[in-house]
Parts: structure tokens; C-alpha cells; sequence
């Protein structure tokens, strides 16, 4: 009988584990990108960085297209990643900044809609290595977030939220505000 209820015991095993797969494929994982937590339900939400860059969420707000950084933002969450000129770090979480003032969430909307597009095919001069990259996700309260990538990449810093078919060419002070926000 022992054979028998250790098997048992592990189909139970197998059958959970079972369950929580298809759960997380239904649901989404719990370390994929950025999750809103159960305050979310209620209206309320904050945003958590993934670990990870490349797990930062698409960009799925219809304002998005026509704009980098659509007006309204009631809050914005700043995820900084190292690049790869900091191994074995590359690709993980530096810094974040939760920012909920509005004020400083449309002065930071303002300097990214000013910002000057790049020239089609102008990348040729930016080096092939990166010094990383900060994800800026404005929060709305009746439209889904949008994303912003900011590359640092070596001799260039460019912008896109990944919806517009254009980006834009980062300045320093910008650039420099927004590594000033995400240190930690």
C-alpha cells in the first residue's frame, strides 16, 4: 500500500502544479512585467518595475500613436536598467522612482512631447554598446498606461513609446533628470 499512496501523492502533486500552469497562462505570470496590485481592482493602483527590461509591458494606449506622452497623467513610474557595459548586471533593475506629483508627472509629459525627432535611418552613429535604458510608465485613470523607453545608448540617447512610428532624440537634461530620479 505505500507504493500506492506515494503515487497518489505525487499525481496530487503533478494535478497542482497542473492547475497553477494553466492559471498562469490564463492570468499572466506574477514576475511578468509590470503588475498592478489588488488596490487596482478598486480604482487605486501602484505599478511595480519588473526585474528584468525586457519583461517592461507593451504599450497598448490608443493616444499613443499620435502622441509620445499623452496629456492627463496622474502618475508615472520610472524604471531604470543597467546596460551592457555593466556586466554580469546588464539587463537588471538599478533604480526606480514612483512619482505621483502631479505637477512634476505633466512637466515630465511636456519635456518628452518636446523632444526632436530623429531623422529616418540616423541611428549610424550610435555605438553598439548601451548604458541602459529607463522606462517611464505614465499612469492614466481612464486609459491604459503608456510606455516610454528611453535608450542610453553609447554617443546617441533615443525615445519611443514603441506606438508612434517615429522617435526622438533624448536631451541631456532629460536624460540627466531622469537618472537623477532612479538612484537609488
Amino acid at each position: 500500500m505505500g507504493g500506492l499512496a506515494k503515487r497518489l501523492k505525487t499525481l496530487a502533486v503533478a494535478a497542482s502544479l497542473g492547475a497553477l500552469l494553466v492559471a498562469w497562462a490564463v492570468f499572466g505570470s506574477p514576475a511578468a512585467g509590470a503588475r498592478k496590485s489588488s488596490a487596482a481592482l478598486s480604482g487605486s493602483h501602484q505599478l511595480t518595475c519588473p526585474s528584468q527590461g525586457w519583461l517592461v509591458p507593451a504599450n497598448h494606449n490608443p493616444l499613443a500613436a499620435s502622441v509620445l506622452v499623452p496629456d492627463g497623467a496622474r502618475a508615472v513610474l520610472l524604471c531604470r536598467y543597467y546596460g551592457d557595459r555593466h556586466r554580469p548586471t546588464a539587463g537588471q533593475l538599478a533604480g526606480s522612482a514612483w512619482i505621483k506629483r502631479h505637477s512634476y508627472t505633466r512637466r515630465l509629459t511636456a519635456e518628452f512631447d518636446r523632444l526632436e525627432p530623429v531623422p529616418h535611418r540616423r541611428y549610424r552613429g550610435c555605438g553598439p554598446h548601451s548604458d541602459g535604458q529607463v522606462d517611464a510608465i505614465f499612469e492614466y485613470r481612464e486609459m491604459p498606461d503608456d510606455v516610454v523607453t528611453a535608450s542610453l545608448l553609447w554617443r546617441c540617447h533615443w525615445v519611443s513609446n514603441h506606438r508612434l512610428r517615429q522617435s526622438f532624440w533624448l536631451s541631456t537634461a532629460l536624460s540627466r533628470q531622469l537618472l537623477r530620479a532612479t538612484e537609488r
